[in-house]
């Protein structure tokens, strides 16, 4: 085991390897030699936790089955003492059950299946890293808008609500053929940098539902005078669902609701209760679609798939990134494909980017298709126009 007392730079890259097997560890350190990260190992659940105790680490990657301390044990540890490090479970066991064993009790952010090159490992802390600096950056822009001045800040979403726009990505079927379009939100405002920044200012000012209406509003408006045989995928915060104009049968988009798939985001706000169900049983009725968005995403992807059973599911962006590269992602993704198939729901590969990944995910048995490969987003439902996929 290496426990390492040098003085570190804040900026340093700390990585825990856990395996009861010293030479699966010593190999994977000296594969990931070159990232520059400080990289730990430790024989057991006991070892790592002495380590964990006196420094925290950015990521702790543990085999799941070892003597004495199970992974998920030490993984689930981590996450009550140190929620921002990133927690990747190394298992020998294929199977679903074990995935979703490891996923439930510690939360983990992926499930790498041995053996896993270094290369992979890396790809993936590289991916997570990515992401929580991204998560930072919003919060930091939050506390920004925070230290602005109300009105000011007001001015700034009025001005965006003036601006904002929709754009629409095309979706494939395995034919080649246009299913539909997911509806995104746009503003001409150089000062909202991006939808969730949009989002963020409206939910400070407690116009989030607001933002969220005039959305379905303009959907609707353009779905008017667009094409009438394709789906529209309308993204709603499950926050959303208390506002009672979405299950208005004279509201703007429920004159579309069989063409409409209601896409349900930010999973972490999703809980098991009778009031959400009978939301989406209200929405159901009225002949909306539900779809859940980043299945794969960890934790609270699996657990909205299993709690809302939706019609639709889409898969996690960074479960499609790289996947022709990655045997891991591609037996999650096949596993949930077949999983999906047996229980007559549709699943989506989002984020398609490349040739290859297009191939593997119509090999793994994904129902549609989307990502800049198969076609960007366009301005408007009327002008939006695509090629037939490849």
């Amino acid at each position: 085991m290496n426990d390492s007392n040098v003085s570190l730079a804040p900026e340093l890259v700390r990585i825990l390897l856990v395996d009861d097997e010293p030479d699966v560890t010593r190999s994977l350190k000296t594969g990931l030699r070159k990232t520059q990260w400080q990289i730990d190992t430790a024989d057991s659940g006991e070892q790592a936790l002495a380590l964990i105790r006196k420094h925290p680490y950015d990521a702790v990657v543990s085999d799941e089955r070892m003597p004495g301390m199970q992974g998920s044990d030490l993984l689930t540890f981590v996450k009550a003492e140190f929620p921002t490090t990133l927690r990747i479970t190394l298992s020998g066991q294929a199977s679903l059950e074990r995935a979703v064993h490891a996923i439930n009790s510690a939360e983990i952010h992926r499930f790498l299946l041995k053996p896993c090159p270094p290369s992979e490992i890396r790809a993936t802390i590289e991916e997570l890293l990515e992401k929580r600096n991204e998560i930072d950056t919003r919060v930091q822009s939050r506390e920004r808008d925070a230290a602005r001045e109300g009105d000011t800040l007001a001015e700034i979403f009025e001005e965006a609500m003036d601006q904002m726009w929709m754009s629409y990505q095309p979706i494939w079927n395995r034919e080649g053929e246009l299913y539909g379009y997911e509806a995104l939100l746009r503003t001409d405002l150089m000062l909202i940098r991006g939808p969730q920044h949009f989002f963020d200012i409206a939910e400070s000012l407690d116009r989030s539902m607001e933002l969220g209406r005039r959305i379905r509003d303009r959907v609707a408006s353009e779905m008017d005078n667009g094409p009438d045989d394709i789906k529209i995928f309308v993204n709603v915060n499950p926050d959303h669902l208390g506002d009672a104009s979405l299950y208005s049968s004279s509201s703007p988009l429920s004159r579309h609701a069989n063409r409409v798939v209601i896409e349900i985001t930010e999973r972490s706000t999703v809980t098991s209760s009778e009031s959400l169900m009978e939301s989406l049983d209200r929405l159901a009725e009225l002949g909306y679609l539900i779809a859940v968005d980043d299945l794969g995403a960890g934790y609270s992807g699996l657990n909205t798939f299993s709690l809302l059973s939706p019609t639709v599911v889409k898969f996690d962006m960074e479960m499609i990134r790289n996947i022709d590269r990655s045997p891991t992602k591609q037996a999650v993704v096949g596993a949930m494909s077949e999983l999906c198939k047996s229980l007559g729901i549709i699943s989506i590969a989002e984020g398609i980017e490349t040739t290859e990944e297009f191939s593997t995910v119509r090999a793994l048995g994904c129902t549609l298709f989307q990502g800049f490969f198969l076609g960007v987003p366009e301005r408007g439902l009327s002008s939006a126009k695509g090629e037939e996929a490849a």
